[in-house]
C-alpha cells in the first residue's frame, strides 16, 4: 500500500471535472490506492476513475493489495475458489472411483456365478462322446430327420460343445432338436420348390452301374409288358 502515490496527472484529471467531482474522484483514488475500495461515482467520473485504476494497480503490484482489489472486482477470491475448484475436482474423482469399484465387484460376482454354473452344467467326468455307429443307430431306430454323418461331424469338430462354450450332457436330447429343426429346414425347402434332405439322401444313394446285357433284358421285359 505504501506504494501508491497521488502523481500530478491525477490531480490534473480531478480538476478537470470541477471542485465537486474532482474532489469525489481524488477520495475514490486514495480509499482504492490505499484501502482498495471500490468507489461508487456518477458515469462522467467513473469513467476517469477507469482511466486512473491501472496506473494505481500498477504502483501496487507485486502486494497483496493490487491482486485482491483485481479478484475483488471480478468478484472471485482466487484462494476459495480454487480450493473448492479443488475440493469439488477431488470429491467427483473419488465418486468416479467408486463407481468403477462397484463395477469390478459386479463383474466378479458375475464371473463367480457364470463359472458355478458351468462347472454343474459341464460334468466332464460323466461325459462320454458317442461313436459315429451309435449315432446312425440313434437316428435310424428313432426315424430322425437329417443326416446322422452331418450331426456327428458338426459336434465332434467343436469338441462337443455347445455355442455358449458348455460341454453336451444329453447327446440325444440334441440329436432330437436337430432333428425337429431339419423338418423346419425342410419345410421352407418344399415351399421354395426345392428337395428335401430325404429326397437329396435318396438321390445320393449309391446304385450300381448296368451292363449291356442287363438293359437288354430290362428293355425287352419293358416292350413285353407294353405289347
Amino acid at each position: 500500500m505504501d506504494k501508491f502515490n497521488f502523481n500530478r496527472d491525477f490531480y490534473e484529471g480531478c480538476r478537470a471535472l470541477g471542485d465537486r467531482e474532482g474532489m469525489a474522484l481524488a477520495w475514490a483514488m486514495l480509499r482504492y490506492g490505499y484501502e482498495g475500495v471500490e468507489p461508487k461515482l456518477k458515469p462522467a467520473t467513473m469513467a476517469a476513475f477507469s482511466f486512473a485504476r491501472g496506473r494505481i494497480d500498477a504502483m501496487v503490484s507485486g502486494s497483496m493489495g493490487g491482486r485482491a482489489r483485481a479478484a475483488k472486482s471480478s468478484g472471485r477470491v482466487p484462494s476459495q475458489g480454487g480450493s473448492q475448484g479443488g475440493s469439488q475436482g477431488g470429491s467427483q474423482q473419488k465418486e468416479k472411483e467408486k463407481e468403477k469399484e462397484k463395477e469390478k465387484e459386479k463383474e466378479k460376482e458375475k464371473e463367480i456365478t457364470l463359472a458355478g454354473y458351468s462347472a454343474s452344467r459341464q460334468a466332464p467326468d460323466d461325459f462320454d462322446p458317442p461313436s459315429m455307429e451309435d449315432v446312425e443307430a440313434y437316428f435310424a431306430a428313432n426315424c430322425l430327420r437329417g443326416d446322422p454323418r452331418q450331426f456327428f461331424d458338426h459336434y465332434a469338430a467343436q469338441g462337443w460343445t455347445l455355442p455358449s462354450g458348455l460341454l453336451v450332457t444329453d447327446v440325444w436330447a440334441l440329436a432330437r432338436n436337430w432333428s425337429r429343426k431339419q423338418v423346419g429346414f425342410d419345410a421352407d425347402r418344399k415351399a421354395r420348390g426345392g428337395q428335401t434332405s430325404q429326397e437329396v439322401e435318396r438321390a445320393s444313394v449309391w446304385k450300381p452301374v448296368k451292363t449291356d446285357a442287363e438293359r437288354i433284358v430290362e428293355l425287352r421285359r419293358e416292350l413285353g409288358e407294353a405289347s
